[in-house]
């Protein structure tokens, strides 16, 4: 049987049961947490390949749509807190910023292709303001744990039966070779992000003794072994950082003995090698080239931001760069991206210095809600989305995806356990 039309006998399940739970006066708690868990793995399931220029509506689109258009109606039970939140002081932004996304249809290149994808940015803005408003920080964490473990065993097991969609060979002419898994997330990097995420929510709900040490050690080895098969190294590094966060305690405990024994082994590998030695560990191809021009991405960089000067105040249209992109950027082998593998500069093209700014002050509040807060978890979120945001397109790509979701969410809920701090202390 085809894959997706198996994803679509199985997808009125989830809303069934939702909505159940909901007939029978459940928790509603419950059924947000399910409901996010389905939003999640559909936004990121990749069950279909697809050109690079295809600006089209296909089967997978229609079926996320589905998705995103049944949580989003749910929402609406909750429409008056909601976007009472969304026009707050703090979140107000955000929300501007999605907004000028969908009005940028008007001289988009590609008016169909924007309109829907800022349309379901509103979707993910509003479904993610109703999961900040009504649920905890764990309850999120617990669904985004169970969607984790479904969806890695579920792209391990995928990899003999669909090997195309699961697998994918490293890029150029033969200058980086072996296999990187992809999972169900179509691409290395995103399939890295997602082991990432998985790693730190379980570190912190075993923190928050959520999770028991039997389920926490086997998930752990097992997301960080679907990490280190994505060979995703940004995606490793911050994970790497995020568990710094996480367990901030026990590394202000021995952060003198981790220093001290970091410039040893630092000392001892110089001492014996080189510093090209070094770096040509850490490249894909085994070149420095390859790591100075973060695999090419510099050049990329070079177009867009050329580019970008033709329109600098108001940019050529939210997600244009899945049109325009490809035709002012090509390697040597005929390779070219969607993406400007960079969130400001995305930003910068496609909605202009007004986009940037819009954004930039919602990034600027969320920084100042986690220094308030100290939650290291926030500040995990926080730390993800710029520095994935400094090599990929991250959270403002052409199509929203689960970076756009996740900074959303917990942008908001960092605003919304602010807000309850406040109303607690003047009580």
């Amino acid at each position: 049987m085809n894959l997706s039309l198996m994803v679509l006998a199985l997808l009125p399940a989830p809303f069934a049961i939702g909505f159940i739970l909901k007939g029978f006066n459940r928790n509603a708690a419950l059924m947000l947490m399910w409901l996010l868990a389905v939003f999640l793995f559909i936004t990121e399931a990749n069950f279909r390949y697809r050109a690079l220029d295809d600006t089209s509506i296909d089967f997978q689109i229609l079926l996320r749509i589905t998705v995103w258009l049944g949580v989003t109606t749910f929402s609406a039970l909750y429409f008056r807190r909601v976007l009472t939140f969304l026009f707050s002081v703090n979140v107000r932004y955000l929300t501007l910023y999605c907004l000028l996304c969908l009005v940028t249809t008007i001289y988009s290149p590609i008016h169909l292709y924007t309109f829907v994808n800022s349309t379901i940015q509103i979707f993910f803005l509003i479904f993610a303001a109703t999961l900040a408003i009504n649920l905890s920080l764990k309850q999120i964490c617990l669904a985004l744990f169970y969607m984790s473990v479904g969806f890695h065993v579920l792209s391990i097991v995928l990899i003999p039966i669909f090997p195309e969609l699961t697998i994918m060979q490293f890029w150029g002419l033969e200058e980086i070779g072996g296999q990187r898994i992809t999972g169900l997330s179509g691409s290395a990097n995103s399939y890295g992000q997602m082991a990432g995420l998985a790693i730190i929510i379980t570190q912190y709900l075993r923190k928050t003794l959520v999770i028991k040490n039997s389920t926490y050690i086997m998930s752990i080895l097992f997301f960080t072994a679907c990490l280190l098969a994505s060979w995703s190294r940004t995606s490793i590094f911050i994970t790497f950082i995020g568990f710094l966060f996480i367990e901030k305690e026990l590394f202000n405990r021995y952060k003198y003995s981790a220093l001290a024994a970091l410039v040893f082994c630092a000392v001892s590998y110089f001492a014996i090698f080189d510093i090209d030695d070094l770096l040509l560990s850490f490249s894909r191809n085994g070149s420095v080239n390859e790591i100075f021009t973060f695999t090419g991405r510099t050049g990329i960089w070079e177009a867009v931001w050329n580019e970008s000067l033709n329109n600098p105040v108001f940019g050529h249209g939210y997600a244009s760069t899945k049109l325009l992109l490809p035709t002012i950027f090509e390697t040597d082998w005929g390779w070219s991206t969607v993406t400007a593998h960079n969130m400001f500069l995305q930003s910068f093209f496609t909605t202009g210095s007004i986009g940037i700014a819009l954004l930039s002050i919602t990034l600027l509040i969320f920084f100042k809600a986690c220094l308030k807060l100290n939650n290291g978890l926030l500040n995990y979120f926080l730390f993800l989305t710029i520095v994935n945001g400094l090599l990929e397109s991250g959270a403002v790509g052409p199509i929203p995806n689960k970076l756009t979701f996740i900074f959303f969410l917990f942008f908001m809920k960092s605003i919304d356990i602010h807000l309850r701090s406040i109303r607690e202390s003047e009580r």
